[in-house]
């Protein structure tokens, strides 16, 4: 069912719907976070990096490997520039591996 809702996606329209559950649970831990903390108990921290910084990195990797794959590598064809953001993204992966 959802192949046929990408079929005719590319690009970053395609980058977008591949990622967009992950991107959906970061936003909506940040909301969460925010409601709780900055609108209920006072004294709590507002940096959502400790409850929500998981989700977004998910979230984070997702959209760059996304890009890079059906954005740049479709398009450009050649490796990013050196100290670009899908540069260190490419070295990142290389490290986890």
């Amino acid at each position: 069912n959802n192949n046929n809702n990408n079929n005719n996606l590319s690009g970053v329209d395609l980058v977008n719907y591949k990622c967009r559950r992950k991107e959906k649970a970061y936003k909506s831990c940040v909301s969460k976070h925010y409601q709780n903390n900055f609108l209920g108990l006072s004294g709590k921290t507002l940096n959502q990096e400790d409850e929500c910084g998981d989700l977004f990195e998910a979230y984070r990797k997702c959209y760059l490997k996304g890009m890079r794959i059906e954005v740049w590598d479709k398009t450009v064809g050649e490796a990013p520039r050196k100290g670009s953001l899908l540069a260190n993204f490419a070295a990142e992966e290389e490290e986890d591996d």
